[in-house]
This record gives structure tokens, sequence and C-alpha cells, in this order.
């Protein structure tokens, strides 16, 4: 190591009446390795946008983030090559151009304020913006937090929105404030016609948008207007897209909310979900990637004609032909369905109804919680019906239905007769109770189609927690290689947006400190606080912040400094963090072993000691430039540490302590 190197004294004991020992001396080169630690900016505030830096050219619209600055934001073109191991992350990387048209990827539309917002929704449906965004890039600057503000949804969006990993807090909209601009006024959402976008959300309904990298935290969705009649869809919503309109993405969106009508009755097939509410009947597709939801929904109905299908991430489609495909998501699902035919009401999905659509679900943990003495139509994950297939591939399960004093289990998924599971693989399901829950509609267990080998069940006869156990389970599996590249296992359990398992968090937000007396205090390094992605460069902390003779060697999240430093921000390391500095010193310093005890010959480095006396090692580290350092010492005995030997004095008591013995060294200041 040029960093540190070992003084060695060989120590050879031969015992026949004696115990001998010979000590070999010599002096070494080395070079000095301490301790500090540094903040990161380099790359220019990632991810810590505020509205000081957005401009606006244009009174009353969108403003633009100042040239030269960089966002970040979840990849789709990524998706497939990071989940397979190929490449080191799922990021990319824009410098912003502002000579570059207004809405572009380089030079995108810019939200910063609950007034932005309002004015990114009116612009999109009066066609200032045209064709609701399709080809347009827009970022999010800042968290926005809409307590006691007014809330408008945006009606149709068929663009590219980055959240850049910042929030929408607070949101609540009721019955009466399902509003769009029609280019004078704010009225009703339709609900018939072209303009009727028959989906409630964040974004209505979507057609070939990109959602990346937002989260929805602590919103109220209520009262959502029913379908006019003559449609058996009565109302159609979703945390973040009411209905997917074909070839939308969501990678990395996390959300935490409630969607009810306590004063609507609705006349037809409802959805309430956590990502996406219901995506037409056609042959396009859906991709959502890395997210996560935390739902309670109470929706209710006029009379037992129709029913809910809702789902943790997704709630479903009637007739759909195209690639339905969820990665990497978990979802925790409440509801409470008082009036319905059935329900079907999965923790990952609701109802896959009818058509050909390929279902593809790889790598989810989910739960669904449902109180209601309606019997369910879905199983933990969710239901296909009449056509479609699934596969479902590393899936974790946990669904209770019935009264809180009589809950029964779910199995994992349910199927009716021409439903088909394409495969099955390492999937999970947790059963509390002694039998699962009978189906409200004629539909298959998992182990009626596919046996019961082809699952893992969790009971509380086998197991004092099952659903624990489970969860243990998925630790386990998830913390190996590729996923372990998406899951922090760590976080697998209870879920809010800050906790995810999946959650991609685009960049570290890094505090520099450097580390003083032997690692016991820190000390500021002048460098601010600031947010990096994998692979950027870091900063070096500047003269004023280096102390004299020392040479800075990189970065450390190591506060022993016994890690490799690194000078660019390593794949992996997300969210708040502190780095601490690594540094060396080019000054020649000399090492030195002494040995007391027994008898000693100098010439030849060599000691004897009786039969239980001690041979004392002392270890000596010098150097003519800084003379108040200090130092901590690792005695080896070959090429293993001696445990609890790092003092600079070590004491050699018997034959079994025989051998080569050298010294670790390291300054600190």
């Amino acid at each position: 190591d040029k960093n540190k190197r070992a003084a060695i004294a060989a120590i050879i004991i031969v015992l026949i009446i004696a115990m001998s020992c010979v000590l070999y001396l010599f002096t070494d080169v080395v070079k000095f390795k301490d301790e500090q630690s540094t903040g990161i900016n380099g790359i220019g505030n990632l991810t810590s946008n505020t509205a000081l830096d957005v401009t606006y050219p244009t009174s009353g619209a969108l403003g633009q983030f100042a040239d030269g600055y960089s966002y970040v934001f979840t990849d789709k073109d990524k998706v497939n090559d990071f989940r397979a191991g190929n490449i080191d992350y799922d990021l990319t990387n824009v410098k912003v151009d502002a000579t570059q048209p207004h809405g572009s990827q380089r030079n995108p539309y810019v939200i910063a304020s609950v007034d932005d917002w309002t004015i990114f929704a009116k612009n999109l449906d009066n066609g200032i913006i045209p064709s609701y965004g399709n080809g347009k890039y827009f970022a999010l600057a800042n968290d926005i937090d809409f307590s006691s503000k007014t809330f408008r949804p945006i009606r149709f969006f068929n663009g590219t929105f980055y959240g850049i990993g910042y929030k929408l807090k607070n949101i609540t909209i009721t019955g009466a404030d399902w509003l769009y601009w029609n280019g004078s006024s704010y009225v009703a959402i339709p609900t018939v016609g072209t303009a009727a976008p028959l989906g409630y959300g964040l974004f209505c309904r979507t057609t070939g948008a990109v959602i990346a990298d937002l989260i929805l935290e602590k919103f109220s969705y209520q009262d959502m207007p029913n379908y006019s009649s003559g449609s058996s869809m009565g109302m159609a919503s979703a945390g973040i897209i009411g209905r997917t309109a074909g070839n939308d993405v969501v990678l990395n969106c996390h959300i935490m909310g409630e969607i009810k009508s306590p004063n609507v009755r609705y006349t037809g097939y409802s959805t309430a979900s956590g990502i996406a509410g219901f995506k037409i009947s056609d042959a396009t597709s859906l991709l959502v990637y890395r997210c996560s939801a935390e739902l309670t929904t109470e929706v209710n109905f006029t009379n037992t004609a129709y029913c809910q299908f809702s789902g943790g991430i997704f709630g479903g489609t009637q007739g759909a032909s195209g690639a339905l495909t969820f990665y990497d998501c978990v979802a925790n699902i409440t509801a409470i369905v008082q009036t319905s035919r059935h329900q079907h009401i999965g923790g990952l999905l609701g109802l896959i109804w009818q058509g050909s659509s390929l279902v593809n679900v790889e790598n989810a943990i989910v739960s669904v919680n449902l109180n209601s003495t309606i019997l369910s139509s879905s199983g933990a994950l969710g239901c296909i019906w009449s056509g479609p297939q699934a596969s479902m591939v590393n899936c974790y399960a946990s669904g209770e239905t019935g009264l809180e004093d009589s809950k029964v289990s779910m199995y994992p998924f349910l199927k009716n007769d021409t439903g088909v599971m394409k495969n099955i693989k390492n999937v999970n399901s947790v059963k509390k109770s002694t039998d699962y829950a009978v189906s409200g509609n004629g539909s298959q267990s998992m182990n009626a189609f596919a046996g019961s080998s082809e699952w893992k069940e969790y009971d509380s006869k086998n197991y004092t927690n099952p659903e624990l156990s489970m969860f243990n389970a998925a630790k386990t599996f998830f913390s190996t290689s590729p996923y372990s590249n998406i899951w922090d296992t760590s976080k697998i359990g209870g879920y809010t947006p800050d906790t995810s398992p999946v959650r991609n968090y685009l960049a570290a937000t890094v505090t520099f400190r450097n580390l003083t007396g032997g690692g016991a205090n820190e000390e500021q390094l002048g460098i601010d606080t600031a947010d990096y992605m994998p692979g950027m460069e870091l900063p070096e902390p500047d003269s004023a912040h280096t102390k004299t003779n020392h040479e800075f060697k990189g970065w450390t999240m190591d506060k022993s400094g016994e890690s490799e430093p690194f000078r660019a921000l390593p794949s992996g390391v997300f969210g708040e963090v502190t780095f601490y500095a690594v540094w060396g010193v080019d000054v020649k310093e000399s090492t030195d072993i002494t040995a007391s005890g027994g008898t000693a010959t100098t010439g030849g480095y060599s000691a004897t000691a009786e039969y239980g006396e001690v041979i004392k090692l002392q270890a000596k580290v010098t150097n003519s430039i800084i003379s108040d350092l200090e130092y901590k010492v690792q005695w080896k005995k070959g090429s293993d540490e001696v445990k609890n030997a790092t003092g600079k004095e070590y004491n050699v008591r018997n034959v079994r302590q025989s051998g080569e013995y050298t010294f670790d060294y390291v300054f600190y200041s």
C-alpha cells in the first residue's frame, strides 16, 4: 500500500529447555495516511434546485433553468440494462442549454410554485402549450405544498414530466373542485364527450406520457364525479394517472394518500388505485418501474350491479391487448367497501379483464387489507379474467379480507377458467387465518391451476409471525445481485414515500467533514452540502482547509480510514450521507521495533528469554517534518491481526505466540 507499510520484526521461538527469540530490525520508508472528510458540490446542485435557479423570460408563463444548470432523471431507456446488471445506474444527467427551444429536454418548462402549477394546467388546456404537451418536457424545481391552496388537476397530458425527486404535498380536491380552464373560466371537467378524460388523478388522462421521479405525499381525492349513464365504467381514479390511454411510462414515483367518495355513489365499475387507475381497451402498453404506494380507499356504489377493481399500483383494464409491465414495485392498500356486487381489490393489481393483455410482474412486495363483508374476487397480488395472461416472478404478498374480528387470508392470485398463468416463480404469500377467502365470482385459487408447490405459503401453523417471516425472506432474496442495485432491504416492511425500498434517490445529498483527534471529533471543510449522482467527480478541500504537508487522497464513508478512498460518487450511495477526507503526506518516516526482556544480542538483532519470562515488543515511528502527530498501531502475527493488540507495546509471553510479527500504523492529527 503506497499510503501505509508495515515495519517487520521476526520472532523465532524454539523451546528446548529455554524459550529463545530472534528479532530482526529494520527501518522503512512509508507514506503517511490520515483521516479527514469533505463535501460534494462540483456538479452544480443536481437536485437542490430552488426558485432562485429559475428565470421567467415571459410574464405569466412557465420558467426555465439557468444556462449550464444540470438535472437528473430515471431514464426509461436504461431500465432493462440496469435491471440486468449491464450498466451501473438507470439515470441520465442533462445540462441545460438555454439557447434550445423552451420546452425541449435541454431547456424544459420549469414548475417551482403553486402559481406555476396553475399556469401549467391552464396552458395545457388553452393550447398555449400545444397538443397537451406532446413532445414537450417539464421539470419540478421544488417541493410544492398545496396546504390551504387550490389545486388544479391536469386534464390531459401527453408529454414528459420529471419530478427530479421533489414532492407535491397536501393536495386536497373534492367533487366541486374537479375543474379545468375552458379558455375563459374554470368549469367542471366533463364526464362525456371528447373533452372528458374519463379519469381523475394528478394527471386525469395520459397518452404516450413519461412521468418520472415524482413524490405525491398526503393527498386526498374525494367525490370524483360519476360518468354519464351508458358507460359501464363509473369512475377511474389513481394518485398519479386516472386513465392511461396507452404507451405510458411511470418511473420512480411514490404516493401516500386516500381516495374516497363519502357523498357520491357510482353507477358503473370504478377504480381507485395508487399509481394508475384504468387503461383503455387497445393494444398499447403500460410500464411501471420502481414505484410504491401507501393508499386508503373507500368507494361506494348505488347498487350491487357493479363492483370496484383497484390495486395498490394499478386498477385494471377491460378488453385490452397490450403489454402491462410492473417491475420492482411496493404497495400497501387498505380498502373499505360497503355496497358492491363483489370486489377485485389487490395489493398490486385489481382486475385485468377480457382481451389478451400480457401482464408481467417482476419483483414486488404488496399487502392488502379489505374491510368489508362483500366477497372478494381478487388475490393479494390481483386477478385476471377471461383471456389475459400473467407472469408473476419474485413476488411477496399478504392479503386479508372481512371485518376486523373475522379476517380471512387471500390467495396470492386469482383467475377464472380462461385466464392464463404463463409463469409463476418465487411467489410467496401469507396465510394468517385457517382458511382462504371464498371467491365472490366463481374464480379459482392459485392452487386450482398451478399446484401448491408453485408458491411458498407462510402460515400461522408453521411460523410464529408469518408476515415477518415472509419479509425476512424477501430481505434475503433482494439483497443479492442484481436486485440489490435497486432494493434497499433495510426498508422492507412499512412504507412511506421517504422509506420505500425501491425509491431511486437520484443523487446523494452529501455533507463534508474532516476527522480530528483520531476520529473522535469532526470539523467543517468549507464545502457546501450538495447533491451528486453516481460517477460525478467530487470536489477537493481548498488551500484554507488543507493542513501543512498534507496531501488530499480522496473521500471515504469509513471513519476508520481503512477503506480505499474515492474521487467520484460511487454507485449505490444515495440519500443523506457524510463523507470524510483521506489525507496523505510525502515524508520519510523511520519505523523501529525494539525488544526488552531476556538476553539481547544487538549486533544480531536477536533476543532470548527463559521460560516464564516476557519479551516486550515496542513500536516506534518518527518523521522529521511533522513532529507532533500521534499514530495508532495494529500488531500482526504473520498476515493476521492480533486481537486487541493496538498499543505501541506488545508482550510475547509463551511459545504459542511465537512467529513473525509486524505492525501497521496510521497517523492522525
